[in-house]
């Protein structure tokens, strides 16, 4: 025998409210420790033999956890039921606290499926609260009859402030997740175009005298990667010796300015060959104008470099050449 939601007042289908639910994402999750916990210091400081953790939207009851004493009935209870079978019900849709003493002498709630009478014949649920909505439950329930007080409620009440923190976390952590996630995806998708274009990022803190370089450039110098020592002077001895003077006067013009650093130079390698940078950066400062960092990008342009050249020796050997035939 089921009891008549219309009777209750409130509404447990209204829209918002259902959004809620579902923005929890707990409908059909398994049991987690988190809520466990909650669920059972609840079960343990009333001394009751089950305690639930409910989710109810517009046509179930869904027992995000279930706990129960050793001494409790050995028929696991029901993971969710009919709205129209469960006291939560009763809770949702009125937005307020419930306590049954002894459910067999409320003749309206005769029978309630989830709060079986020859198991559990009394209640005491509280709201959880999401904003203004009401999106579950937390309910202790007992085989012998109780009787429940203000405090009693109170303090149940409590309990539930700390499932709706849960949640809350949750959700946050869920969150939390999915960002990272998708920043792990676009790093490695920058990463590979990184590659693909010979781009490279480096950082400089200047107060602390260290660079920091993408992965990817110690790879394009031939270094081992993490050999790089991240000083100033351990970057100035990589680059050419020639190329050093000019390297120094662009970074002391954009310290001296707080202006952009723009410098194409060349760098050795481990095996003597040559990584021609073009290298591109911004100035941080602080407050007072004090420069604080310097990052940018270092492109990768030997191979233009390499081109260009060879494109001038063979330029220069036509000359060579129209020069020899003319009359």
């Amino acid at each position: 025998m089921a009891f008549k939601l219309a009777d209750c007042g409130g509404s447990l289908s209204d829209p918002d409210r259902l959004a809620a639910v579902a923005a929890t994402r707990l409908l059909d999750t398994r049991s987690e420790p988190m809520f466990d916990r909650i669920a059972e210091l609840a079960r343990k400081f009333y001394r009751t033999e089950t305690a639930f953790i409910s989710l109810v939207d517009e046509r179930r009851v869904f027992r995000k956890s279930i706990v129960a004493s050793l001494s409790a009935s050995t028929s696991k209870p029901q993971r969710e039921l009919p709205v129209d079978q469960s006291l939560c019900s009763l809770v949702i849709a009125t937005g307020k606290s419930l306590a049954v003493g002894d459910v067999r002498n409320e003749a309206r709630w005769a029978c309630d499926g989830g709060l079986d009478t020859q198991r559990y014949v009394s209640y005491a649920g509280v709201p959880l609260r999401i904003e203004r909505h009401a999106v579950g439950t937390l309910a202790i329930v007992d085989s012998a009859p109780r009787i429940w007080t203000d405090d009693d409620l109170g303090a149940l009440r409590d309990l539930a402030a700390s499932v709706v923190t849960e949640i809350a976390l949750r959700s946050t952590r869920k969150q939390c997740e999915h960002a990272q996630a998708a920043f792990n995806t676009l790093q490695q998708t920058l990463g590979l175009a990184m590659a693909t274009a010979g781009l490279c990022t480096f950082d400089w803190d200047i107060a602390q005298d260290y660079i920091t370089w993408s992965d990817n450039l110690e790879g394009t110098l031939g270094l081992v990667p993490g050999t790089f020592g991240g000083t100033f002077d351990d970057f100035m001895a990589l680059v050419h010796p020639q190329d050093r003077e000019r390297v120094c006067a662009a970074l002391q013009q954009a310290v001296k300015e707080r202006g952009p650093y723009a410098c194409d130079f060349r760098m050795l390698r481990p095996d003597g060959s040559v990584r021609w940078s073009e290298s591109r950066g911004r100035m941080v400062c602080d407050e007072q104008g004090v420069p604080l960092r310097l990052f940018g990008i270092d492109v990768d342009v030997t191979c233009h470099r390499e081109a260009a050249a060879q494109q001038d020796v063979e330029r220069k050997r036509l000359l060579r050449l129209l020069k020899g035939r003319a009359p």
